[in-house]
Protein backbone atom coordinates (compact mmCIF):
# COMPACT_ATOMS: atom_id res chain seq x y z
CA UNK A 1 0.00 0.00 0.00
CA UNK A 2 1.38 3.44 -0.94
CA UNK A 3 0.52 7.12 -0.62
CA UNK A 4 -0.56 8.66 -3.91
CA UNK A 5 0.08 12.08 -5.38
CA UNK A 6 -3.30 13.72 -4.95
CA UNK A 7 -6.51 13.35 -2.98
CA UNK A 8 -9.45 12.19 -5.09
CA UNK A 9 -12.98 13.18 -4.08
CA UNK A 10 -15.24 10.19 -4.68
CA UNK A 11 -18.26 11.68 -2.90
CA UNK A 12 -19.87 12.69 -6.21
CA UNK A 13 -19.12 9.38 -7.96
CA UNK A 14 -21.90 7.38 -6.33
CA UNK A 15 -24.61 5.11 -7.69
CA UNK A 16 -24.56 1.98 -9.82
CA UNK A 17 -22.52 1.32 -12.98
CA UNK A 18 -19.79 3.77 -11.96
CA UNK A 19 -16.28 3.81 -13.44
CA UNK A 20 -13.69 5.11 -11.01
CA UNK A 21 -10.63 6.00 -13.11
CA UNK A 22 -7.65 6.16 -10.73
CA UNK A 23 -5.13 5.09 -13.34
CA UNK A 24 -3.13 8.28 -12.83
CA UNK A 25 -2.23 7.57 -9.21
CA UNK A 26 1.49 7.28 -8.57
CA UNK A 27 3.37 6.40 -5.40
CA UNK A 28 5.21 9.01 -3.35
CA UNK A 29 5.96 6.56 -0.52
CA UNK A 30 6.35 5.24 1.99
CA UNK A 31 5.17 1.80 0.87
CA UNK A 32 4.02 -0.78 3.40
CA UNK A 33 3.44 -4.51 2.99
CA UNK A 34 0.26 -5.99 4.46
CA UNK A 35 0.65 -9.69 5.32
CA UNK A 36 -2.38 -11.67 6.52
CA UNK A 37 -1.37 -14.40 9.00
CA UNK A 38 -2.84 -16.86 11.46
CA UNK A 39 -3.25 -14.92 14.75
CA UNK A 40 -1.90 -17.90 16.70
CA UNK A 41 1.54 -17.12 15.26
CA UNK A 42 1.36 -13.36 15.81
CA UNK A 43 3.20 -11.39 18.48
CA UNK A 44 0.91 -10.54 21.41
CA UNK A 45 -1.75 -13.05 20.34
CA UNK A 46 -2.60 -14.02 23.95
CA UNK A 47 -4.13 -10.56 24.45
CA UNK A 48 -6.69 -11.20 21.68
CA UNK A 49 -8.19 -14.67 22.34
CA UNK A 50 -11.23 -14.09 20.06
CA UNK A 51 -9.15 -13.15 16.99
CA UNK A 52 -9.36 -15.42 13.97
CA UNK A 53 -7.48 -13.12 11.55
CA UNK A 54 -4.39 -10.93 11.91
CA UNK A 55 -2.56 -8.62 9.53
CA UNK A 56 1.06 -7.52 9.96
CA UNK A 57 1.97 -4.06 8.65
CA UNK A 58 5.72 -3.58 9.10
CA UNK A 59 5.92 -3.09 12.88
CA UNK A 60 2.20 -3.41 13.77
CA UNK A 61 -0.09 -6.43 14.07
CA UNK A 62 -3.84 -5.79 13.82
CA UNK A 63 -6.29 -8.40 15.13
CA UNK A 64 -9.81 -9.08 13.82
CA UNK A 65 -12.75 -11.33 14.58
CA UNK A 66 -14.43 -11.98 11.22
CA UNK A 67 -17.55 -14.13 11.00
CA UNK A 68 -20.21 -14.79 8.38
CA UNK A 69 -22.08 -11.76 9.74
CA UNK A 70 -19.56 -9.18 10.95
CA UNK A 71 -16.08 -7.73 10.49
CA UNK A 72 -14.88 -6.78 14.01
CA UNK A 73 -11.73 -4.86 14.85
CA UNK A 74 -10.46 -6.03 18.26
CA UNK A 75 -7.05 -4.39 18.64
CA UNK A 76 -3.40 -4.08 17.66
CA UNK A 77 -0.01 -4.91 19.18
CA UNK A 78 3.61 -3.88 18.71
CA UNK A 79 6.85 -3.96 20.65
CA UNK A 80 9.59 -1.34 20.63
CA UNK A 81 12.33 -0.34 23.03
CA UNK A 82 11.57 -3.45 25.09
CA UNK A 83 8.00 -2.26 25.78
CA UNK A 84 4.66 -3.57 24.54
CA UNK A 85 2.13 -1.15 23.07
CA UNK A 86 -1.36 -2.44 22.42
CA UNK A 87 -4.97 -1.44 21.97
CA UNK A 88 -7.74 -3.72 23.23
CA UNK A 89 -11.47 -3.19 22.76
CA UNK A 90 -13.89 -3.65 25.65
CA UNK A 91 -16.60 -2.93 23.08
CA UNK A 92 -15.29 -4.02 19.66
CA UNK A 93 -15.75 -1.89 16.57
CA UNK A 94 -17.97 -3.57 13.99
CA UNK A 95 -16.48 -2.23 10.77
CA UNK A 96 -18.84 -4.00 8.36
CA UNK A 97 -21.75 -6.41 8.30
CA UNK A 98 -22.20 -9.19 5.74
CA UNK A 99 -23.49 -9.67 3.11
CA UNK A 100 -22.12 -6.43 1.64
CA UNK A 101 -24.12 -5.09 -1.28
CA UNK A 102 -24.99 -1.79 -2.89
CA UNK A 103 -27.40 0.21 -0.73
CA UNK A 104 -26.37 -1.47 2.51
CA UNK A 105 -25.60 0.52 5.66
CA UNK A 106 -24.77 0.11 9.32
CA UNK A 107 -23.45 1.80 12.45
CA UNK A 108 -21.68 0.94 15.69
CA UNK A 109 -20.04 2.39 18.80
CA UNK A 110 -16.81 1.22 20.38
CA UNK A 111 -14.61 1.60 23.46
CA UNK A 112 -10.93 0.79 23.69
CA UNK A 113 -7.83 1.23 25.85
CA UNK A 114 -4.32 1.78 24.49
CA UNK A 115 -1.54 0.80 26.89
CA UNK A 116 2.08 1.90 26.59
CA UNK A 117 4.37 -0.49 28.44
CA UNK A 118 2.43 -0.01 31.66
CA UNK A 119 3.57 3.64 31.78
CA UNK A 120 0.37 5.35 30.67
CA UNK A 121 -2.90 4.60 28.89
CA UNK A 122 -5.35 6.22 26.48
CA UNK A 123 -9.06 5.53 26.75
CA UNK A 124 -11.02 5.98 23.53
CA UNK A 125 -14.71 6.04 22.69
CA UNK A 126 -16.07 6.37 19.21
CA UNK A 127 -18.84 5.81 16.72
CA UNK A 128 -18.96 5.02 13.04
CA UNK A 129 -21.59 4.97 10.32
CA UNK A 130 -21.06 3.30 6.97
CA UNK A 131 -23.00 3.26 3.71
CA UNK A 132 -22.34 1.36 0.48
CA UNK A 133 -22.91 4.18 -1.99
CA UNK A 134 -21.53 2.90 -5.29
CA UNK A 135 -21.07 -0.15 -7.50
CA UNK A 136 -19.01 -0.45 -10.66
CA UNK A 137 -15.51 -0.73 -12.10
CA UNK A 138 -12.25 0.62 -10.67
CA UNK A 139 -9.27 1.38 -12.91
CA UNK A 140 -5.99 1.53 -11.00
CA UNK A 141 -2.34 1.68 -12.13
CA UNK A 142 -1.95 -2.07 -11.58
CA UNK A 143 -5.21 -3.31 -13.12
CA UNK A 144 -8.93 -2.95 -13.81
CA UNK A 145 -11.47 -4.48 -11.42
CA UNK A 146 -15.18 -5.10 -11.91
CA UNK A 147 -17.83 -5.73 -9.24
CA UNK A 148 -16.34 -3.10 -6.93
CA UNK A 149 -18.21 -1.45 -4.05
CA UNK A 150 -17.69 2.15 -2.89
CA UNK A 151 -18.03 2.29 0.91
CA UNK A 152 -18.41 5.63 2.72
CA UNK A 153 -17.52 5.67 6.45
CA UNK A 154 -17.99 8.57 8.89
CA UNK A 155 -16.13 8.05 12.17
CA UNK A 156 -15.86 10.22 15.31
CA UNK A 157 -13.69 9.49 18.35
CA UNK A 158 -12.53 11.01 21.61
CA UNK A 159 -9.22 10.10 23.31
CA UNK A 160 -8.48 10.75 26.97
CA UNK A 161 -4.75 10.41 27.66
CA UNK A 162 -3.60 10.06 31.27
CA UNK A 163 0.13 10.76 31.54
CA UNK A 164 0.65 10.46 35.29
CA UNK A 165 -1.09 13.60 36.45
CA UNK A 166 -1.38 15.25 33.04
CA UNK A 167 -4.59 14.57 31.13
CA UNK A 168 -5.08 15.39 27.46
CA UNK A 169 -8.42 15.21 25.66
CA UNK A 170 -8.50 15.18 21.88
CA UNK A 171 -11.23 14.60 19.32
CA UNK A 172 -11.07 13.37 15.76
CA UNK A 173 -13.40 12.88 12.83
CA UNK A 174 -12.65 10.86 9.73
CA UNK A 175 -14.54 10.79 6.44
CA UNK A 176 -13.47 7.77 4.40
CA UNK A 177 -14.27 6.57 0.88
CA UNK A 178 -12.91 3.11 0.09
CA UNK A 179 -13.15 0.83 -2.93
CA UNK A 180 -13.48 -2.89 -2.14
CA UNK A 181 -13.36 -5.87 -4.48
CA UNK A 182 -14.99 -9.15 -3.41
CA UNK A 183 -12.39 -11.75 -2.44
CA UNK A 184 -9.69 -9.17 -1.62
CA UNK A 185 -9.25 -8.51 2.12
CA UNK A 186 -7.69 -5.08 1.59
CA UNK A 187 -9.37 -2.15 -0.17
CA UNK A 188 -8.23 -1.26 -3.68
CA UNK A 189 -7.99 2.40 -2.66
CA UNK A 190 -8.80 4.61 0.32
CA UNK A 191 -9.35 8.37 0.40
CA UNK A 192 -9.88 10.00 3.79
CA UNK A 193 -10.24 13.41 5.39
CA UNK A 194 -9.05 13.23 9.00
CA UNK A 195 -9.46 16.15 11.42
CA UNK A 196 -7.94 16.39 14.93
CA UNK A 197 -8.85 18.96 17.57
CA UNK A 198 -7.84 19.45 21.21
CA UNK A 199 -9.24 21.31 24.24
CA UNK A 200 -7.27 24.44 23.32
CA UNK A 201 -9.08 24.66 19.99
CA UNK A 202 -6.14 23.60 17.82
CA UNK A 203 -7.51 21.86 14.73
CA UNK A 204 -5.59 20.12 11.98
CA UNK A 205 -7.02 18.40 8.90
CA UNK A 206 -5.17 15.85 6.77
CA UNK A 207 -6.15 14.52 3.37
CA UNK A 208 -4.98 10.92 3.17
CA UNK A 209 -4.87 8.65 0.13
CA UNK A 210 -3.69 5.10 -0.10
CA UNK A 211 -3.89 2.54 -2.86
CA UNK A 212 -3.14 -1.15 -3.05
CA UNK A 213 -0.14 -1.23 -5.34
CA UNK A 214 0.87 -4.88 -5.21
CA UNK A 215 -1.94 -7.19 -4.15
CA UNK A 216 0.01 -8.30 -1.07
CA UNK A 217 3.61 -9.48 -0.89
CA UNK A 218 5.34 -11.04 2.12
CA UNK A 219 8.55 -9.54 3.44
CA UNK A 220 11.06 -10.62 6.06
CA UNK A 221 11.01 -9.52 9.68
CA UNK A 222 12.66 -6.17 10.33
CA UNK A 223 14.36 -5.13 13.58
CA UNK A 224 12.57 -2.48 15.64
CA UNK A 225 14.65 -0.18 17.86
CA UNK A 226 13.88 3.07 19.56
CA UNK A 227 14.62 6.59 18.34
CA UNK A 228 15.96 9.27 20.67
CA UNK A 229 13.83 12.43 20.69
CA UNK A 230 14.26 15.56 22.82
CA UNK A 231 12.77 17.57 24.34
CA UNK A 232 9.97 15.08 24.96
CA UNK A 233 7.29 16.16 25.90
CA UNK A 234 7.57 19.10 23.52
CA UNK A 235 5.61 22.25 22.80
CA UNK A 236 7.05 22.64 19.33
CA UNK A 237 10.35 21.66 17.73
CA UNK A 238 12.09 18.38 18.59
CA UNK A 239 15.48 16.95 17.65
CA UNK A 240 15.44 13.33 16.49
CA UNK A 241 18.63 11.27 16.75
CA UNK A 242 18.16 8.89 13.84
CA UNK A 243 20.97 6.37 14.31
CA UNK A 244 20.48 5.08 10.76
CA UNK A 245 22.84 5.48 7.82
CA UNK A 246 20.01 5.83 5.32
CA UNK A 247 16.44 6.96 5.97
CA UNK A 248 13.81 5.79 3.50
CA UNK A 249 10.88 7.43 5.29
CA UNK A 250 10.13 9.36 8.48
CA UNK A 251 6.45 9.33 9.39
CA UNK A 252 4.20 10.39 12.27
CA UNK A 253 1.09 8.45 13.35
CA UNK A 254 -1.53 8.75 16.05
CA UNK A 255 -1.43 6.08 18.73
CA UNK A 256 -4.30 4.21 17.07
CA UNK A 257 -2.35 3.89 13.82
CA UNK A 258 -3.79 6.80 11.80
CA UNK A 259 -1.27 8.47 9.49
CA UNK A 260 -0.56 12.14 10.35
CA UNK A 261 2.44 13.40 8.40
CA UNK A 262 5.55 12.50 6.38
CA UNK A 263 8.73 14.49 7.02
CA UNK A 264 11.49 15.31 4.56
CA UNK A 265 14.61 13.28 5.25
CA UNK A 266 18.28 13.96 4.72
CA UNK A 267 21.50 12.14 5.44
CA UNK A 268 22.90 12.89 8.89
CA UNK A 269 22.77 11.76 12.49
CA UNK A 270 19.87 14.00 13.53
CA UNK A 271 16.95 16.02 12.17
CA UNK A 272 14.73 18.80 13.56
CA UNK A 273 10.95 18.34 13.35
CA UNK A 274 8.33 21.06 13.93
CA UNK A 275 5.25 19.73 15.74
CA UNK A 276 3.93 23.11 16.90
CA UNK A 277 0.92 22.96 14.58
CA UNK A 278 -0.33 19.60 15.90
CA UNK A 279 -3.03 19.10 18.53
CA UNK A 280 -1.91 18.14 22.04
CA UNK A 281 -1.49 14.43 22.62
CA UNK A 282 0.70 11.40 22.04
CA UNK A 283 2.10 10.43 18.63
CA UNK A 284 4.25 7.61 17.28
CA UNK A 285 7.27 8.56 15.17
CA UNK A 286 8.64 5.91 12.82
CA UNK A 287 11.94 6.04 10.92
CA UNK A 288 12.32 3.36 8.26
CA UNK A 289 15.80 2.48 7.05
CA UNK A 290 17.02 0.06 4.42
CA UNK A 291 17.13 -2.88 6.86
CA UNK A 292 15.70 -1.53 10.09
CA UNK A 293 12.75 0.31 11.59
CA UNK A 294 13.13 2.65 14.57
CA UNK A 295 10.26 4.20 16.47
CA UNK A 296 9.32 6.14 19.58
CA UNK A 297 6.40 7.99 21.10
CA UNK A 298 6.40 11.80 21.18
CA UNK A 299 4.19 13.87 23.50
CA UNK A 300 2.92 17.20 22.18
CA UNK A 301 2.11 19.21 25.34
Amino acid sequence: MSDSVSYVDLSSQVGINQTWDLSGLTSIGPAYTYNWINPASAAGESNFPTANYAVVVDFLTFFYDISNNEYNEIGYYLEFGGNAVMETFSNPAVRFEFPMQYGGSGSDTYESTMEFGGVFAINSTGSLDWNIEGYGTAILPFGTFSDVLLIHVEEAAQDVQDLGGMEFVSNSTNSIYALYKAGMPLPLAIFEELTFSDVQGTEVTYLGRTFNSSGGVSVGEEGVNQLNVYPNPTDGVVRVELGLEEIISLSLFTTDGKFVQNFSTARGSSIMLDMSGLPLGVYVLIAKGANEVRTTRVIRK
